[in-house]
């Protein structure tokens, strides 16, 4: 991607690196998605806009709001903030103020992975952004209740997903097995719990049938040979999913599943699938 935006001038990239740009492709394709209610390209203008016309904003959308900053997509550079309700805007807005301020100045810089160096010249190329996004309609009740699934789909084929719920680390197969790690023992040994009672919902539901084919119709819109599809999922509602984001340099953890993925990523190049 990086020796294509040198040689080329190609910005497709930023169907990931960029949420602005991220979520207007996700709503052209009409996937469903939780409402992104405004996006911001000058700072000046946002800042005045939260400020001062929050009730027009946001007076008519259920609370927590999320802002985000477009150009940072990576879990390190903390680029996502709640606003829990109108009060929270105007009492927080000096620190919310300087959020914003040192989020626009703010560069990715991916130095913990070997792709840093590619990954910084896409990052450093991307204008500074932000946006309001609504919620994710979560049911009140007892247990888990949701989950974002973060899916690895290699050559439009979801293989797994990965999930934080009900434990960091949860994983989830095509057959429907889900992999509990709920201890810090069990994370470190890779010794899972099989199908707990707590997510049983997800599979007697039917949710995983709808979260592989919304990953792969994603996947396949965008026409690339590996990318990790979020998802969310609220129990009772099979139906009622959303994209949450994407990823194609995914920090996640796979466990024992790490090799599999390896591998079959290389063989569709190796074998010109």
């Amino acid at each position: 991607m990086a020796r294509k935006l040198e040689e080329d001038g190609r910005d497709d990239f930023k169907v990931e690196k960029d949420k602005c740009v991220m979520m207007d492709f996700f709503k052209k394709n009409q996937f469903p998605m939780p409402q992104v209610l405004k996006v911001w390209k000058v700072k000046e203008i946002a800042k005045r806009d939260i400020r001062d016309d929050a009730q027009s904003l946001l007076g008519s959308t259920d609370f927590p709001v999320f802002l985000k900053c477009c150009h940072l997509t990576q879990g390190s550079s903390k680029s996502t903030i709640p606003l829990k309700s109108l009060d929270y805007v105007q009492k927080q807005w000096p620190y919310l103020s300087r959020w914003i301020d040192t989020k626009w100045k703010y560069r990715s810089d991916d130095w913990e992975r070997p792709w840093a160096a590619d990954m910084n010249k896409l990052t450093d190329s991307l204008i500074p952004g932000l946006l309001i996004q609504g919620p994710f309609h979560i049911p009140k009740g007892p247990g888990l209740q949701f989950m974002e699934l973060k899916v690895e789909v290699l050559f439009g084929r979801a293989y797994l997903a990965v999930a934080n719920e009900p434990y960091k680390g949860t994983i989830l197969t095509r057959d429907g097995v889900i992999e509990t790690y709920p201890g810090i023992v069990s994370q470190i040994t890779n010794s899972a719990t099989f199908n707990p009672p707590e997510t049983s919902w997800v599979t007697d539901e039917g949710h995983l049938e709808h979260v592989w084919a919304l990953a792969e119709r994603a996947a396949k819109i965008m026409a690339v040979d590996e990318v990790r599809i979020d998802i969310f999922i609220r129990r009772g509602d099979p139906h009622g999913l959303a994209i949450n984001e994407n990823s194609l340099s995914s920090g996640m953890g796979y466990r024992m599943h790490f090799a599999f993925l390896a591998k079959i990523w290389a063989s569709g190049h190796v074998n010109k699938w």
